[in-house]
């Protein structure tokens, strides 16, 4: 199964003063606008903290991720804290090496 395809899927969820946006699948380049824009309506309810959880991605797709959380660090506004949850120690490599906390 790890060859297989897995659609590219987002979803938001709001509880109690925190948003999550969580992605699954395998994103590609397009899936950077997709995300801008999600995260563009999430920015519209000035949330205070939001969660990106990329538990649901492949460690093959690290880079491509790593250009997703660089549009959410871009798209949200400024005082809004972004934190990173469920990525694959691959990611957190590339993060890393990216400088990133």
């Amino acid at each position: 199964m790890s060859g297989e395809f897995l659609p590219f899927t987002s979803s938001v969820d709001r509880s109690a003063g925190i948003t999550t946006v969580a992605v699954r699948g395998e994103p590609d380049y397009g899936s950077c606008s997709q995300m801008r824009a999600l995260l563009a309506q999430v920015s519209e309810q000035d949330p205070e903290l939001v969660v990106l959880d990329l538990g649901g991605i492949p460690d093959r797709c690290a880079e491509t991720v790593v250009a997703i959380i660089g549009s959410a660090r871009q798209s949200l506004p400024s005082g809004c804290q972004l934190a990173v949850r469920a990525a694959s120690p691959t990611v957190w490599g590339v993060m890393a090496q990216a400088e990133w906390p």
